[in-house]
């Protein structure tokens, strides 16, 4: 039960003995001054139509007007208000009143704390515009559309320099809209009361917020937060849940997302913010792709977020699909869960004409997908280089980290965990740096043919301080397909390794040997014979070293040929006569 304080509706103005003033007088003048000298325009009503003039009179106490008691306004707010009896006897009177008025242009507001100045209390107001202003109601129901748009479009034109946005407040509640559309609307900022009670939606198959800038004017430093955005459904080609393009600066934070084709759809960025997004959901909820990074054009290469704290679980596409994301940086973020293709896939176009470059990834995971966990493919790009990542994790993945077609790029301090093949695959790439990452518990499969590490058709790769130490089956470390000139060297194989570039430099790894010596002979009618050295890497026949141990009879040369993984033919010019000895020792070291 709730106590309600009762008001008066008129005034009602009492002679000294406490009883209603009966044909009495009253004067309403300016603030300090003689109300009878000074009067100022008194109104019946808030709308300052109607004058009542002075001096007022009383009837039982109330001033009246057309028969009824009346209420009175002024322009403005202070004033003198004198009142006196019949007799023209002053009852009472005050030199400066406060009344309160109908309009919040003229009521005061004080801020508290020291140096805080006086303002009115629809400034105040209007440093906030709220949708419900505008006849919003979200309740889920009512098709919020046009009073959404028309709180946005109120500001319009906004200056993209200037600072003419404007904050626009969604207060609690479920927003249903067709497309809200932020076209033109610098520094406007969509604000919810947070993802657990604002909710913006749509049961349509367009996208729920557009907000899209042109290349003569990206949209400029408008941003989006503290909301939910749930989709028309992940099967509808345009159901995005924020398609963002040709942005300057803007930003998305604290959103959930839910049932959208691509819960963000980004082309065109630079310096965009991507803050605390989480991107998830089940059934109608399932969202396809969680941060879509569109290709761009010659006109405009960019393609740059920022983005911390992106978190992408269980679509049934992609976490993230990154066509072209030169200059972003990712940290902190991740994708994986079923039924989810690749956590990050990243390059391969539809079509070519552009590069794609300058990518860094810091803390970030891909994790639990049906193919690579992370897929960076150059396809149909003119490249896909100069890419970092650091301290990032791979786990349960067909491969952990796939590159195909990458250059001048760097893997460091990763992690590869438990996948069906390798944990890091190097397809057709070069001059990449493998550094100081550790792979356990991969090769699932258990395929004689899959390296943990396993370079492909590449050449000039270094692999570093890495340690292996995959399931039984295959090695630690595979180079297959005709790759060469690569760099192996200070790493910790447990499986062992393939090597077969006959320039590839091998040094001081632990877990296969890289040193064999041994001796051969060749019998008096043989001109030569086969040596086995189970190296299981193919040394250069520069670094097979022979020495004759016994007088060579007729021949006078010797020589090395068909060095492989396994072993090397031993010749002489012309059958010995006698069976000669060689002793013989490869050092792989002797590469560098």
């Amino acid at each position: 039960m709730a106590a309600l304080s009762i008001q008066l509706p008129f005034p009602v103005f009492t002679d000294s003995d406490g009883q209603p003033v009966e044909g009495g007088y009253v004067w309403i003048g300016q603030a300090n001054q003689d109300p009878r000298l000074y009067p100022v325009n008194v109104y019946f009503d808030k709308n300052l139509t109607i004058p009542a003039g002075q001096p007022l009179r009383t009837v039982g106490g109330y001033i009246v007007h057309n028969g009824s008691p009346a209420q009175l306004f002024i322009d403005g707010i202070d004033y003198s208000i004198l009142v006196q009896n019949r007799k023209g006897i002053d009852i009472y009177s005050f030199p400066s009143g406060t009344g309160v008025s109908p309009n919040s242009s003229a009521i005061t507001y004080l801020p508290a704390g020291t140096g805080a100045v006086a303002r009115t209390v629809q400034g105040k107001l209007r440093e906030v515009v709220s949708v419900k202003d505008f006849g919003a109601v979200g309740d889920g129901v009512t098709n919020d559309t046009a009073a959404i748009q028309a709180a946005i479009d109120a500001g319009k034109p906004y200056s993209p320099f200037t600072g003419t946005g404007r904050l626009i407040y969604f207060p609690p509640g479920r927003y249903k809209v067709t497309t809200i559309d932020m076209t033109d609307c610098h520094g406007v900022h969509l604000v919810g009361a947070g993802p657990n009670a604002t909710e913006l939606f749509t049961n349509g198959t367009n996208q729920v917020i557009k907000a899209v800038g042109s290349s003569a004017m990206p949209l400029n430093k408008a941003g989006i937060k503290d909301m939910t955005i749930r989709g028309g459904g992940s099967t509808n080609t345009n159901a995005h849940g924020v398609d963002l393009r040709w942005a300057n600066t803007c930003y998305l934070e604290n959103l959930v997302f839910h049932g959208c084709r691509h819960a963000v759809n980004l082309s065109h960025q630079w310096q965009t913010y991507l803050t605390n997004l989480s991107i998830h959901g089940a059934g109608d909820d399932l969202n396809y792709i969680g941060v879509f990074m569109d290709a761009t054009d010659a006109a405009y290469s960019d393609n740059a977020v920022i983005a911390n704290g992106v978190f992408v679980q269980g679509t049934s596409g992609y976490g993230f699909r990154i066509i072209n994301g030169q200059g972003s940086k990712f940290v902190n973020c991740e994708a994986g869960g079923s039924p989810m293709i690749n956590g990050w896939y990243v390059g391969d176009p539809p079509v070519g004409t552009f590069e794609c470059l300058w990518m860094h990834f810091v803390n970030c995971l891909g994790d639990s997908t049906i193919g690579p966990c992370w897929l960076f493919r150059k396809g149909a790009a003119t490249k896909l280089g100069q890419i970092q990542l650091t301290n990032c994790w791979a786990g349960n993945g067909d491969y952990g980290f796939y590159l195909d077609g990458v250059t001048n790029s760097v893997i460091a301090n990763a992690l590869a965990v438990g996948h069906a093949k390798s944990g890091i695959l190097l397809h057709q790439c070069a001059y990449n740096v493998v550094s100081s990452c550790v792979l356990v518990d991969n090769n699932e499969n258990a395929s004689a043919s899959v390296g943990d590490i396993q370079l492909q058709a590449g050449m000039y790769n270094k692999i570093v301080d890495c340690h292996s130490s995959p399931l039984p089956g295959g090695k630690s470390l595979l180079e297959t397909l005709g790759t060469n000139s690569n760099t192996i060297t200070d790493n910790t194989f447990f499986r062992g390794a393939t090597i077969i570039g006959a320039n590839t430099l091998v040094y001081r790894n632990q877990g296969f040997k890289t040193e064999q010596s041994g001796s051969a002979q060749i019998s008096p009618n043989s001109t030569s014979v086969v040596v086995p050295h189970a190296l299981g890497i193919t040394p250069s026949v520069d670094n097979i070293r022979i020495t004759p141990r016994d007088n060579m009879g007729s021949a006078t040369k010797f020589w090395v040929s068909a060095a492989d993984a396994t072993s090397f033919t031993l010749n002489v010019n012309t059958a010995p006569g006698a069976t000669i000895t060689f002793g013989w020792s490869i050092d792989l070291v002797r590469f560098v």
